[in-house]
């Protein structure tokens, strides 16, 4: 299992003493495109899908790597996987189906599984619980609580997807959490940040946090979204509706 446990200081305790003009209310910003619950300071960043082990959190991360396990149903995976990329979502997720009701599940079968349904017309709801038992489940693997926050790379579509969903409910502080876990994945691997999709983390997390009424994170991601996107229009009307900034005066 190769995993990166990496617990911050410099991300957040640094931050929190260093630059406390970051901090907000409940929330700070851990680098220009995260912002996280002001209590989280450790950040486990885990790069495949197998529980934290005593042993991964005591140790230094290494280069060392162990053996993966095999997949669960490796060869429906397989076949999910095609009819996923050919674009046959109902059948990708209806070959998955008998394995989500076992009580032990990989989180790679969930996730295929989550995001089938998630392409089906009609099936959004099925999706949204698929997805998430998929990051409850991550969150007990990574042992999240309230001062630790996981972020399993590998599955940064799922807080994507969740956080669409979440934003569908009016959920907005749950959304904004798993797009900056989202967004936190794109900063870690750069080739993965598309404009596309950078641009739509960036114009949702204003959206979220105009909903949620924080003038600053609202300011900071919407001015963020047009600093890189200047043609996008999904940001203005969240901007518009703000206070006029506080004057710096020299």
């Amino acid at each position: 299992m190769f995993m990166q446990h990496l617990k911050c200081y410099w991300l957040a305790t640094a931050l929190l003493l260093l630059a406390p003009h970051l901090s907000w209310g409940q929330w700070k910003l851990v680098n220009d495109d995260c912002a996280f619950p002001a209590g989280k300071r450790y950040f486990n960043s885990v790069a495949d899908d197998r529980p934290v082990t005593n042993a991964d959190v005591d140790r230094p991360a290494t280069s060392t790597t162990k053996l993966p396990k095999p997949l669960p149903h490796a060869a429906d995976v397989a076949k999910a996987e095609q009819e996923y990329a050919a674009g046959q979502y109902a059948e990708a997720a209806k070959r998955l189906k008998p394995f989500i009701a076992e009580k032990v599940i990989s989180p790679k079968v969930l996730s295929l599984y989550a995001r089938s349904l998630y392409r089906v017309p009609g099936a959004k709801d099925q999706s949204y619980v698929a997805y998430q038992r998929l990051i409850a489940l991550l969150d007990a693997y990574g042992r999240e609580d309230a001062t630790t926050s996981v972020i399993y790379l590998s599955f940064g579509e799922s807080y994507y997807k969740l956080a669409t969903m979440q934003m569908d409910k009016s959920q907005w502080k749950l959304a904004a959490y798993n797009l900056s876990r989202f967004l936190y994945t794109l900063n870690a691997v750069p080739s993965w940040k598309t404009d596309d999709i950078y641009q739509s983390a960036l114009e949702y997390q204003t959206e979220c946090f105009a909903k949620q009424g924080n003038v600053a994170l609202t300011r900071h991601y919407g001015q963020r979204t047009l600093k890189f996107f200047p043609q996008n229009q999904y940001v203005l009307p969240y901007l518009a509706r703000l206070p006029a900034a506080p004057t710096v005066r020299p």
